[in-house]
């Protein structure tokens, strides 16, 4: 599920492929809705008379990211045309909006027309039907919508506003798409299409001998007409320079919270560690992509997978949410993983348990572990998802000490989830009943799991103590004391001296 690059701000993320190709444009959610399904929103060159997408033969791509930033750092070479582009990406940092900027170079020791074109290929909420695009003549600038999803595109350069523009039918019909317009370095000009469409703006550059031109693209997203414009207006008052420039800011004052990130970290520790350093920063930043500011954190946005599954991996697992939330409380970033411990809570079932995987809005994802089985009741839970949670809730009170963000956690989410881990036990086995393994495929009982739970409850222990519920913290303490037991006994092979992977029923022998 390979995106090489990933851009986002929380509430936007935006992936690019090898190909420099927008790929992926997720809204309002990290991860949900994806308004492009993988389509190519394509990036092409026009120079005397000869034209090339940046994803055709002829070019050299090299991909990146800024030093200490999120922002993209992507070079491409055409030997032929004697085209070089350097290009940077952004998401802003708080608004919904998509930034780009890049700098066309002429190559050759001539002046030179070079036109630029940029397509838009959106499926807004995830299904071309009923889109519209037109041109907005107020604003001077095109508009994808559908029902309450804006997308305004605009952008400069020297020479001013976009020369050209075109929208059309894409995918339907005879038609392949309006991008096709572009080819001959001259667009139509069409200021509406509705159904399945697309659109392509072009930029008329001339350059000097050897010199370079910018240009400025950019993508304004609201849920409605007025939304977009005012987002617009904004992007052309502090200039699309600005708002990268302020974005990479903040993403490097993200960075100086963390001790080994910062400049306060000493000398000697940067150079002995540089790399590993440079590999950690960026690491932290993409994780923080992942996470949307509501509180899901998102296995991956890569879309590739649809073409052969119908389905992705755009969804909460609470196992992994909760690893991730881990991985940055460690960090120093507990701050951010807050949101995920009350997205846990708001899913949580009466019953206490949480369900295999949700979508980034808080509703159960899709699942392929089913309620009944050779005609037995039975939860499709992974009984790790709920223990994980509540471990990690205690390891962030542990690093953050912040009693009263635990206080209101504590009723709604260990309690409950303390109550089932400990009751679904077989009190023969002193074991936890079956449910799924965290690979998903197998149902039986599991050291993974029974070690999960383990955990879970000693953190729920611990927080009845703190919240002077002593008889509850020992309800909690023995149950886990009682799973170690039966971890020991059942699922670690003393000749081996090897924990196993865990225990199957045999529903023909009627045992494990």
């Amino acid at each position: 599920m390979p995106r090489p690059l990933v851009i986002g701000n929380g509430k936007i993320m935006v992936t690019f492929d090898e190909n420099l190709e927008m790929r992926d444009f997720f809204y309002p959610f990290v991860g949900q809705w994806n308004h492009l399904q993988g389509n190519r929103n394509r990036l092409g060159v026009w120079v005397e008379g000869k034209f090339s997408w940046t994803a055709e033969v002829g070019w050299e791509r090299q991909l990146d990211y800024q030093e200490d930033s999120l922002i993209t750092k992507v070079e491409a070479t055409h030997s032929e045309l004697k085209v070089k582009l350097l290009i940077n990406d952004a998401v802003h940092r708080r608004d919904n909006i998509y930034l780009k900027k890049i700098v066309v170079q002429n190559l050759v020791k001539k002046e030179r027309e070079i036109r630029l074109f940029l397509g838009q290929d959106f499926s807004v909420d995830e299904t071309e039907v009923g889109d519209t695009v037109f041109y907005d003549a107020f604003s001077r600038a095109l508009c994808h919508y559908k029902r309450n999803r804006y997308f305004m595109i605009n952008g400069y350069s020297t020479r001013g506003r976009f020369q050209q523009f075109a929208t059309g039918i894409k995918g339907f019909g005879q038609a392949e798409g309006t991008w096709r317009d572009a080819e001959d370095g001259v667009l139509s000009g069409n200021a509406i299409a509705q159904g399945s469409v697309d659109s392509v703006i072009g930029f008329n550059l001339i350059l000097p001998p050897l010199g370079e031109e910018t240009v400025y693209y950019w993508i304004c997203v609201g849920r409605n007409i007025q939304e977009a414009r005012a987002l617009n207006r904004f992007v052309l008052e502090q200039t699309p320079e600005e708002l990268i420039w302020r974005t990479a800011a903040m993403h490097r004052g993200f960075l100086e919270a963390c001790f080994v990130c910062s400049s306060n970290c000493g000398a000697g520790l940067k150079e002995a560690f540089g790399e590993i350093l440079k590999v950690y920063k960026r690491s932290l930043l993409i994780l923080k992509a992942h996470f949307d500011v509501r509180g899901a954190v998102i296995a991956s946005p890569d879309s590739d997978i649809m073409a052969t599954n119908r389905d992705h991996y755009c969804y909460l697992w609470p196992r992994d949410g909760a690893f991730a939330a881990y991985a940055l409380i460690k960090a120093g970033y507990g701050r951010i993983a807050r949101p995920f411990f009350g997205f846990c809570a708001n899913a949580l079932t009466d019953k206490g348990y949480l369900l295999h995987k949700y979508n980034p809005d808080g509703t159960a994802g899709s699942s392929w572990h089913p309620w009944v089985s050779e005609g037995v009741i039975q939860l499709p839970i992974q009984e790790d998802e709920t223990a994980l949670v509540v471990w990690a809730l205690w390891e962030y009170y542990l690093k953050e000490r912040d009693l009263e963000f635990m206080l209101g956690y504590y009723d709604d989410l260990v309690r409950p989830a303390a109550d089932f881990l400990a009751s679904y036990v077989d009190e023969d086995l002193h074991l936890p009943l079956e449910s799924y393994d965290l690979w998903e495929e197998r149902r039986g009982i599991f050291t993974f799991t029974s070690a999960t739970v383990y955990a879970g409850l000693k953190a729920a222990g611990n927080f009845a103590q703190l919240f002077g519920e002593p008889e509850l913290a020992a309800k909690y303490f023995q149950r886990a004391a009682q799973i170690k037991e039966g971890l020991l006994t059942h699922l670690y092979d003393s000749q081996k001296k090897r924990f196993l992977r865990g225990l199957r029923f045999d529903r023909v022998k009627r045992a494990f």
